[in-house]
């Protein structure tokens, strides 16, 4: 455990690295560490927070509401492992993850690689390896053996002040062995100015343009004057502005125009919000149960009101996984056989990337890819 050191600053970026040596292997699987059968465990964690124990059980899957960095070496049965994770909160808010290989469930798509192709293990296989995790502007970075394995991810947590900062590792059956040294943990000074909140003014039931409140974290000498802060997103004048803030039902809210949507197939609520310098919270899509929101016909979206000469777009995404070459995703559709707009991801040769398009159609024309209607991103 090494105390705070900050005099109580409050700080979200921060730096730590160390020298790792985390190995040995006695029982369950082979003794060649450049083997896949190789099996250690259990691993180690980082705890940054004012919560912290002295000891505690399961030390590879951290502890405390604050942040957890952990180094998982034994995959319980459901490809969670071996990998490293960064957690926030006490609960199960994962924010970032990289796999590797080893016994594991995880399919080898999953597993980092060089870039030649080969796998880099969690294990240290008896030698010392470099550690270095960068937070920075709410992008995480992790640095190991050399390799960006977790490299810009976007990551979300409660600011952090005065916190101690607590090693820990669990040597299990497989008799691993954890050792660290020449550690350095740097934390970083901001004059960032964050909103955490923002909230219907009081008497009002939706955010307006004209009627919100919001509460403010400064940190360092920044200082902003409430009345000045402007919604980047709400100042545009959107017909339409869907937050996906839900976090409980199957009715969706929107801040402005709310044209009434339902959920379908009960995706998952309340997940983090993918823009690292967001608020609120974000909803998780699962394309397999063909979940998704449907927006009720409105007349200023596609009924009544139109035809419209422009119109415009904009959200943010992250696909998990990426479609197979040839296949389809889809991220917005509107409209039906006889004419509509879509938006989707197209599978490539290469499976780590895919083209972004915007398609539309009328008059039964093609869905997929029209040579003048097409526009791929």
């Amino acid at each position: 455990m090494i105390e705070d050191f900050t005099d109580g600053a409050l700080f979200a970026d921060f730096e730590i690295s160390f020298r790792l040596h985390m190995t040995d292997s006695t029982c369950c699987g082979s003794g060649d560490d450049t083997n896949a059968d190789h099996r250690p465990a259990d691993g180690l964690s980082i705890n940054i927070g004012n919560d912290l124990p002295d000891t505690f059980d399961m030390a590879e899957e951290g502890t405390g509401n604050g942040v957890r960095i952990c180094f998982d070496t034994w995959d319980s049965g459901e490809g969670e492992a071996p990998a490293i994770d960064f957690w926030s909160g006490s609960g199960p808010d994962l924010q970032a993850r990289q796999k590797f290989n080893g016994v594991t469930g995880a399919s080898d798509g999953e597993k980092f690689k060089d870039g030649d192709g080969n796998y880099v293990w969690l294990w240290t296989q008896g030698e010392w390896a470099d550690v270095k995790i960068t937070v920075l502007d709410g992008l995480l970075t992790v640095n190991y053996k050399g390799f960006d394995v977790i490299s810009g991810e976007p990551v979300r947590f409660d600011l952090l002040q005065g916190p101690n900062w607590l090693f820990a590792a669990r040597t299990g059956g497989a008799n691993e062995t954890h050792w660290i040294d020449d550690l350095k943990i740097a934390v970083y000074k901001s004059n960032r100015t964050i909103i955490t909140s923002i909230y219907p003014a009081p008497g009002e039931k939706l955010v307006r343009r004209e009627a919100f409140d919001i509460e403010i974290q400064e940190m360092g000498d920044g200082k902003v004057n409430q009345d000045t802060v402007k919604l980047s997103i709400l100042k545009d004048g959107p017909t339409v502005y869907i937050p996906f803030d839900d976090t409980a039902g199957d009715q969706g809210v929107g801040l402005v125009g709310n044209p009434g949507m339902t959920y379908t197939n009960g995706p998952e609520l309340g997940v983090p919000a993918l823009n690292p310098n967001g608020i609120g919270t974000a909803v998780r899509f699962d394309g397999s149960n063909d979940q998704g929101l449907l927006v009720n016909d409105h007349p200023d979206i596609n009924v009544t009101n139109g035809p419209w000469e422009e119109r415009a777009w904009e959200f943010w995404f992250k696909a998990e996984t990426l479609p197979a070459v040839g296949q389809h995703q889809v991220l917005y559709e509107e409209g039906g056989l006889i004419r509509g707009i879509n938006i989707y991801l197209t599978g490539t040769d290469n499976s780590s990337e895919a083209d972004l398009y915007m398609m539309a159609w009328n008059r039964a024309e093609t869905l997929w890819g029209g040579v003048e209607r097409n526009q791929v991103g």
